[in-house]
Formats: structure tokens, sequence, C-alpha cells
């Protein structure tokens, strides 16, 4: 739209993606050592559109199908004390794991199961391209640029923002369904390798 008021052509755009670094490769061998669990991955900074608040809201019907489910929250931000009554008051906080900044995010993407991104508002998420490096399946509201990236049901799972319910669902689903969960994450690292590695950026 900035483009189209300026007078610059629309065949003169040439969109350039975000791209991360391929995680060296022993932080994939350590996340396919790993036996299988339920730990639901969340990064990011602790902040309203991030939406862990909805995240949090989703765990109640998660742990309903899935009782093992733990939830891993890395990063800070304002938001981090109201999340954590939020667990306390849905009686959640002993599934909930708040880890604050940390300077080794590869490692704990090895750790996860699944993650999960249920943001209000997104540009194109590093963190999520990050968890498809790692070969995570993944679970994404459907805004912003997260779309561009996630095709759902084929390297990944879109549900709506602000949506508890839509979100618990998809996380369990991953969760339970193995030949799925493998599925989501063999395409989610192959859509990382041709599109968002970063020498492609």
């Amino acid at each position: 739209l900035w483009c189209r008021e300026d007078g610059v052509r629309p065949e003169d755009v040439i969109v350039i993606p975000n791209g991360v670094p391929d995680p060296q490769t022993e932080h994939r061998a350590g996340r396919e050592s790993r036996p299988p669990a339920a730990r639901i991955g969340s990064v990011g900074r602790l902040s309203i559109e991030k939406g862990v608040d909805v995240l949090i809201r989703a765990l109640p019907s998660v742990l309903a199908s899935v009782p093992a489910a733990e939830l891993v929250v890395v990063g800070d931000g304002p938001e981090r004390a109201r999340l954590e009554a939020l667990a306390c008051e849905l009686r959640v906080s002993d599934h909930v794991r708040f880890l604050g900044r940390r300077s080794d995010v590869w490692d704990q993407l090895a750790g996860f199961d699944v993650f999960a991104l249920p943001s209000r508002s997104e540009g194109m998420p590093m963190a999520l391209l990050e968890a498809m490096a790692m070969e995570l399946p993944t679970v994404s509201t459907s805004v912003g640029g997260i779309p561009e990236v996630v095709a759902d049901g084929i390297n990944g799972l879109l549900v709506p923002p602000e949506n508890p319910e839509a979100l618990a669902a998809g996380l369990v689903r991953t969760l339970r369904d193995g030949a799925l969960a493998e599925r989501l994450s063999r395409a989610a690292r192959e859509t990382f390798v041709q599109r968002y590695e970063l020498s492609k950026m």
C-alpha cells in the first residue's frame, strides 16, 4: 500500500523475508534423541500482542486430554506477573514453567514437543522460523505474516486468534497424533531450508 501511494510499481517490489541461521547439528540431534513427551513451548516477549494469556487459558482443555502436558514459557516482559497470576487462577501453575530470558534458545527449543505461537498480531516471527528450523510441529494463530510461512495442515496448524478452545484443539491433536506431528515437523524443516535459512535472506 505504501509503495502504491508513493508511485512504486508492484513489479518493481521485491519482498525479502526474514531468515534465521540453521541450528547447529548438536542442537537438532538433542531433539531427535528425546523420548516422546508432551512439552508445549513458547518463546517470545511477554507482551499483550503475543497472546500467551490465550495459551494459558487453553491449558485446562489440553490437560483434560493430555494430563502429562507441560507448558514452558521462554522470555520475559511486562505481562509476566499477570500471566503467572492467571496460571494460578486457572489452577494450572503446576504445569507451567516461566524460564525468563534465556541465551540458550536453541537448547530450549530442542526440549519442546510442539511449539505454540498464539499471537494477536505479528510480522514474520523469528521464533516461529527457529522452531521450524528445529523440525518442530507448530500451532500458530493466523495473523500477520504467519500464514505466509505456515500452510495449515501442511507444515503446521493455524488457528484463529483469541480462541483458547481452537488453540487447545490444535495442541491436543498434535500431541496425540504422532504421525501428524512427524509429517508437520518434517514439512516445517523443509520449508525453513528452502525459504527461510539465513543465506536465503
